[in-house]
């Protein structure tokens, strides 16, 4: 199984300790690479995006990346934008699941990478019903090696300690400003849409206090009591100059400095309300309840490899409650029906869910199984019935996930003719070599536009999806 990750260097004017940030990020990489048995493949990349240094920074860095691994990329800014602009450049160039940040003056310890993967990534965990921060139990079992308790459900990110050498309230202080001691699952990153791009948020660091705030308020963040990152950068900040507010009885917390900002408060109110609504989408207690029937439905009536991956499930949850379609094609009967049915029941009953299947055998499993989750049978419906009845109706949101890879591929023009032109249509299984031909040569013809959901749907089968919309 791949394991991938970002590290994000934004730098500036930092001449003094370019070099050994560089050096302790990947000496924290290869520490990772020798000692951690948990994957067996690693994609691992370094992003520096240089904001315009008027020093030696850019060639100090320039000069050391010559002599070490490839893995290191140097994104230059023309003019000077700030850390928040310099970390969206650097998340625009990362193609990592999981995402760490290097602030300048700042240095990863050895153990560093180690430690954050293993909270992070624990495949087929259940996603947690619970919001905000958690602290994860370690011991030290020797130098540079720690015991960690990963508790049975799925992190978002996780937070350590900072080494400073000062005083602790100043260290509780950088902990918030700095994120070289934080490493968050890529979703969740782009699920808070990176750092606001507002000067007040700018003013010490805050935008950094804004994005842990909602990372908490979103998602949940393991706190490691482990100060496995040190930082040399001078403490000018005190905990009290942060005071949060809400700019609504729904809204989002933001910095006050930011809040009483007329011209950036109305920004920042639609940013909160966005959030917010995303958030309905992503629902957490849902998809754990979600993911329980999951492990159940592998386990009593498919198989894991057969069905529809769970990352592709909750990709398609996510997805519909987006895009809110009014009638979805579920070509493929059995998990992903009871996906689109539970969107239908809870959230959009004037939506017309077709689950279509060719083999009727398979298609009587799939009702007795949405019948035991009391889930509406409504026109589930066999591929002849739908040829004969279903077929001169057009889908805003089709599923592509029925038959062998032949038959698929047989099929695929006549999925594409009902596709609504404003619609989108999920492909599932397009890591089989000759299917990802046959797809790539319809959607071309049809003239659509193919976007890949690996990230967001890669099991550790490798098995993945595609999708193609008009627009």
């Amino acid at each position: 199984m791949t394991l991938s990750f970002s590290v994000i260097v934004p730098v500036y004017n930092c001449q003094d300790s370019v070099v050994k940030t560089l050096q302790s990020i990947e000496q924290s990489i290869q520490y990772f690479c020798q000692t951690s048995p948990m994957v067996a493949e690693i994609m691992a990349e370094v992003i520096v995006v240089n904001d315009a240094s008027s020093d030696r920074t850019l060639e100090l860095a320039t000069q050391w990346m010559q002599t070490n691994p490839s893995r290191f990329i140097v994104v230059n800014h023309q003019t000077s934008l700030g850390l928040a602009i310099a970390r969206n450049t650097g998340l625009k160039y990362a193609k990592g699941e999981l995402i760490f940040f290097c602030d300048p003056n700042s240095f990863f310890s050895l153990p560093h990478v180690s430690a954050c993967i293993l909270c992070l990534h624990q495949p087929n965990q259940p996603p947690a019903q619970q919001l905000g921060e958690v602290t994860l139990d370690v011991k030290l079992i020797q130098e540079n090696q720690y015991q960690i308790s990963v508790p049975p459900y799925a992190l978002d990110a996780v937070q350590t300690g900072i080494r400073t050498g000062k005083a602790s309230a100043s260290v509780m202080s950088l902990e918030n400003h700095n994120l070289s001691n934080l490493c968050v699952k890529r979703e969740c990153h782009e699920f808070l849409e990176g750092f606001l791009d507002l000067p007040p948020l700018h003013e010490n660091g805050q935008e950094v206090v804004a994005y842990h705030q909602w990372l908490r308020q979103f998602f949940l963040v393991g706190k490691l009591a482990v100060e496995t990152v040190e930082s040399a950068e001078p403490i000018s900040r005190s905990p009290g100059m942060i005071e949060l507010v809400q700019t609504g009885p729904n809204a989002v917390m933001i910095p006050k400095s930011a809040a009483i900002e007329v011209s950036n408060a109305h920004a920042i109110e639609v940013h909160s309300q966005r959030l917010l609504q995303r958030a309905i989408a992503f629902n957490k207690q849902k998809q754990a309840r979600l993911f329980q029937i999951y492990r159940t439905y592998v386990s009593t009536t498919s198989l894991e490899d057969h069905a529809v991956s769970w990352e592709a499930a909750r990709y398609l949850f996510q997805a519909v409650q987006e895009a809110k379609p009014k009638r979805i094609l579920d070509l493929g009967s059995g998990y992903s029906s009871l996906i689109f049915r539970t969107y239908q029941a809870t959230l959009a009953p004037e939506t017309t869910v077709v689950s279509v299947d060719d083999d009727a055998e398979w298609l009587e499993k799939t009702k007795a199984f949405l019948q035991a989750n009391d889930i509406s049978t409504e026109h589930c419906i066999t591929w002849k019935d739908f040829l004969n009845a279903y077929a001169d109706q057009s889908y805003d949101f089709i599923l592509y996930d029925m038959g062998n890879m032949y038959t698929r591929a047989e099929n695929l023009t006549k999925i594409v003719d009902v596709m609504e032109p404003t619609g989108s249509l999920i492909i599932d299984d397009v890591h089989f070599s000759f299917y990802a031909m046959v797809v790539f040569e319809v959607i071309g013809n049809y003239r659509l536009r193919l976007q890949s959901l690996k990230r967001e749907t890669l099991d550790k089968y490798g098995r993945y999806a595609v999708k193609a919309t008009y627009t």
